[in-house]
């Protein structure tokens, strides 16, 4: 059964409910106030709208129409009260108070009250409709069913509150977007309008040059028509003359007087006007001067672009600069629109942020300024908590821009730099390079192979060497390089080989020499990732060696000296911004740059131990991903010294010793494409060997005198040119070492010790090595029988001619005869007589004791 109806006061009270409904805050109007255009809302609402400010005078657009209203000087306060509205707000409250006594409803059936609710039939119903119409039907008293529907009609007003609070804040973003683009669109038009200054300042300077210029053209044209002017009036005054002379002789003149000077006067008349051409008197200059114009670009200054965000990209990320612990790292960051302009957009609108590759989801949040000098071009500062590839996240407004990835570089700024890992199982480790996918390349000059490792330091593999990969062989491998198409170079036993990965040899070129494509102890290589061109320090060659990307040759730069572009010993080589060439000149304790084509450009560096000093700078690497500072590793500091690519000083790690954080000789350097920093400890085999036999036990206890250390050190001699210094070094204090328990050995282990000092002789370390017997000799720490074994086995592997340099230091060992006699044989063809024969010095010595 269906109820009576009631009354049309509910429908009412919903029209009245809508017309009383604000469209801004969807709430009940609160002091409604009238716009010109008839639209009203609260007031509180007009005085959140965005205002636009023209010519001093503030507007409001209408949230409705749009229509724009001037905004008076009280505020939204003075617009008009919506009166009508104030009207129907008091029928609502009326039509609120006749619902809260309602008449109570019957059945239009049976007259009774309706008292029930059938759930089944979804109906209000009396007690005669329960058991008639209704019977077995469920059914609730009505205040029941009320409060419980009421409560369902809450919950579905729950998404209903939800979805409104969404359009507020939609219509929140809707008004500050509108606020954004007014501001833009103002923006536009004022540098329109300050283009148009601009050009208008232009054009009036333009106005007074070419007003200049045409006063200019107008007074030297009238200057040469003056000059005309006044010679023709000159010639017509000078004629004028002759002609009133003629005339009054004519007329004055008697007849004898005028047969008399006839001559003259006609002579005269004919050299007056012989001397007027008048065909010169024509003007010379004529009026045609006229105004090139060129206007076309007027008419067309400008063009208003828009775009859609999500076609914009991050351009270009450019000067990651490191900072000291506490401060923030910071580095340029520009976005191109899709006509490759630089996209300039609003400060508040510009989101970015860091995530570090494969440690952590959790993103870094940056500081976003912008740069007085460079329209589109922001700065960006954050404090990463690790080095390394990450990925910025740019987002302007709501949109996401396409991800990007960049490198954290190394901290130089640091001074506590912990390594990562270290290695102890490679045999003199060497050259060292990186790859792209995070692999390490590393020379094993003492194990004859190239070893690949992971980013985190363990072996993947050797190439060549015992139980390598390929058939590649290697002798004492120095320096190394990936090629462009991901090949491996390698600088060794005076060439260059190219293998790839798995250790197949692909190319070889180079042999012992000075000329193109012949090598003396290449050292480091380096590799231009523009033109793909190999670059090696020819180190015993003094040179730089540039090779085409097939091997052939290209051209080489530089020769032994101290002069700049000169060399001794170039040992490191990199290649940095602007495709400059950074090589380490070892001996000469610099660094020096050079264009491509091998021209002179800088150096910076002194001897010495202080900050910015060097002292036998070895390996050297340009940090190209990132900062572009320049790292050396320095042999003779026993650290690593950073610059920028000036020559600046930045700072500098490590010191000499075997912890973790510590160096001896470092040489080769590289950084892997995390930005990680690879030093190379190239002295490690040479460190335990001088360790070893200095410990004043070893030979006591040693059952032999040709011991494993001896062994190393003779390959270290041979592989390892750079360190015969230290070696002879090492050797002259194990001669001047006393070992008390040994007094029957110490003859026998003292010439163990001259074997090795001969040894190093024989690898072209002739003068020292005999500067320092000589110097033993006078000490009284070799005896005469060491001398004579020294001299006779020197003389064995040298013989004549003998330079100057080495005759006068190996004469003095023969100044005493107790040496010299059982050396001299009666026939004079042993090698001392014939060293003797060939010195100057002994012959003259020995003709003035004769004399004497």
């Amino acid at each position: 059964m269906s109820a009576k109806p009631l009354s049309p006061l509910p429908g009412l009270r919903l029209k009245l409910e809508e017309q009383l409904t604000c469209p801004v805050c969807l709430e009940h109007y609160t002091n409604p106030k009238t716009l010109p255009c008839l639209h009203s809302f609260c007031e509180h609402c007009l005085e959140g709208l965005p205002l636009d400010k023209k010519n001093e005078t503030y507007y409001l657009s209408c949230p409705t129409c749009r229509h724009c209203t001037e905004l008076p000087e009280e505020g939204v306060g003075a617009f008009p009260v919506a009166f009508t509205l104030n009207n129907l707000r008091e029928m609502y409250s009326l039509t609120k108070k006749t619902t809260a006594n309602p008449q109570e409803a019957t059945c239009s059936d049976h007259g009774k009250p309706l008292e029930l609710f059938c759930e089944t039939c979804d109906t209000v119903i009396c007690v005669t409709c329960q058991v008639r119409s209704h019977k077995n039907h469920e059914y609730d008293l009505i205040s029941d069913s009320y409060t419980k529907h009421c409560q369902k009609l809450r919950e579905y007003l729950l998404p209903v509150e939800g979805k409104k609070e969404a359009l507020k804040k939609v219509l929140s973003a809707l008004a500050e977007r509108e606020g954004e683009i007014r501001e833009r669109g103002e923006g536009v038009l004022e540098e329109i309008h300050e283009m148009v200054e601009e050009m208008i300042a232009v054009l009036r300077q333009s106005e007074r040059k070419l007003t200049e210029q045409a006063k200019r053209v107008t007074d030297d044209k009238l200057k040469v028509l003056s000059e005309q002017m006044k010679s023709a009036e000159m010639s017509l005054s000078l004629l004028e003359d002759v002609e009133e002379y003629v005339e009054q002789s004519l007329k004055t003149g008697s007849p004898q007087q005028v047969l008399r000077f006839k001559t003259q006067m006609m002579e005269h008349m004919s050299e007056v006007t012989a001397g007027i051409i008048v065909e010169e008197l024509h003007p010379k200059e004529r009026a045609d001067f006229v105004l090139s114009k060129d206007i076309k670009s007027l008419h067309h200054i400008g063009d208003i672009v828009t775009y859609s965000l999500q076609q914009c990209r991050v351009k270009k990320i450019d000067c990651i600069t490191p900072a000291p612990a506490g401060k923030a790292l910071s580095f340029s960051l520009s976005m191109e629109a899709p006509d490759s302009s630089l996209l300039s957009v609003p400060l508040s609108s510009l989101r970015c942020s860091l995530v570090p590759v494969g440690k952590s989801d959790q993103p870094i949040q940056t500081t976003v300024t912008t740069t007085s000098t460079d329209p589109g071009v922001y700065w960006i500062q954050c404090n990463p908590s690790t080095r390394g590839t990450h990925i910025l996240k740019v987002q302007i407004y709501d949109v996401h821009l396409e991800d990007t990835s960049i490198v954290i570089p190394f901290n130089p700024y640091l001074y506590n730099i912990t390594p990562l890992f270290f290695m102890t199982s490679l045999k003199t480790p060497y050259g060292v390079a990186a790859t792209d996918d995070n692999h390490i390349i590393i020379t094993e000059n003492g194990g004859h192979c190239v070893t690949i490792l992971d980013r985190e330091g363990k072996k993947v593999k050797s190439l060549g060497g015992e139980g390598g990969s390929g058939n590649v062989k290697f002798s004492s491998p120095h320096g190394v390089a990936i090629t462009l198409d991901k090949f491996i170079l390698v600088s060794d036993n005076h060439r260059i080989q190219k293998i790839n990965m798995d250790g197949y040899r692909i190319a070889s070129v180079g042999k012992e020499g000075s000329g193109p494509l012949q090598f003396k102890y290449p050292e480091s290589i380096a590799i231009s990732s523009i033109t793909g061109q190999v670059y090696i320090a020819d180190a015993y060659n003094h040179r730089i060696q540039v090779l085409n990307l097939d091997l052939t040759f290209s051209h080489s730069f530089g020769s032994k000296g101290s002069a700049n572009g000169q060399f001794q010993y170039p040992c490191g080589i990199a290649i940095g911004d602007q495709r400059l060439v950074y090589v380490t000149d070892r001996n000469n304790h610099r660094i020096q740059k050079f264009s491509p084509d091998g021209k002179f450009v800088g150096q910076f560096g002194t001897k010495g131990s202080g900050p910015g000093q060097l002292k036998k700078p070895m390996g050297i690497i340009v940090d190209t991903a990132a900062t572009g500072l320049v790292y050396v590793s320095e042999w003779g500091n026993h650290c690593i010294s950073v610059f920028t690519s000036d020559g600046v000083f930045v700072n500098r790690f490590g010191e000499e010793g075997s912890d973790i954080d510590q160096f001896y000789a470092p040489y080769g350097i590289t950084f892997n494409i995390d930005g990680f920093l690879y030093p190379i400890v190239s002295m490690g085999v040479f460190w335990w060997v001088e360790s070893t036999a200095t410990n004043p036990s070893f030979f006591e206890v040693s059952a032999e005198t040709t011991s494993l250390v001896l062994v190393l050190l003779d390959e270290i001699t041979s592989c390892h040119p750079l360190q015969h210094t230290y070696i002879m070094s090492l050797l002259q204090r194990l001669l001047e070492a006393s070992y008390p328990s040994l007094e029957v050995q110490m003859q026998e282990l003292k010439r163990t010790f001259l074997d090795h000092m001969i040894h190093l002789l024989s690898c072209d370390h002739v003068i020292p090595v005999v500067s320092c017997i000589h110097k033993c000799m006078i000490s009284g720490t070799l005896d005469h029988s060491l001398i004579r074994y020294f001299v006779s086995e020197v003389l064995s592997i040298i013989g004549p001619p003998y330079s100057t340099e080495f005759t006068s230091v190996f004469l003095p060992l023969l100044q005493n005869d107790e040496i010299v006699s059982s050396l001299v044989s009666q026939t004079k063809d042993d090698p001392v007589s014939l060293f003797l024969a060939e010195c100057p010095h002994k012959s003259k010595k020995k003709k003035k004791s004769k004399n004497n």
